[in-house]
């Protein structure tokens, strides 16, 4: 539990933000037409949903990395 709160003190929003983003990565992988009903609507007018799901999971990746090297 120690290990647990040196990660997440102080950072339990950034660790919120990164899970998000990797869900919704993997939710856009799984049904693409779920940033087509959503806020990404404009966003699938430029960049395909595959190009935006990649970006979101690469993205959210960079954070977790981030995360879990910064520490705390």
């Amino acid at each position: 539990m120690r290990l647990l709160n040196y990660y997440l003190e102080g950072r339990r929003f950034e660790w919120l933000i990164t899970i998000a983003m990797l869900w919704l990565a993997v939710a856009a992988f799984v049904s693409p037409q779920i940033l087509r009903a959503s806020a990404f609507q404009w966003v699938t007018l430029v960049m395909t949903p595959w190009f935006t799901a990649s970006c979101l999971f690469a993205i959210g990746w960079a954070r977790l990395v981030g995360l879990l090297l910064n520490g705390h």
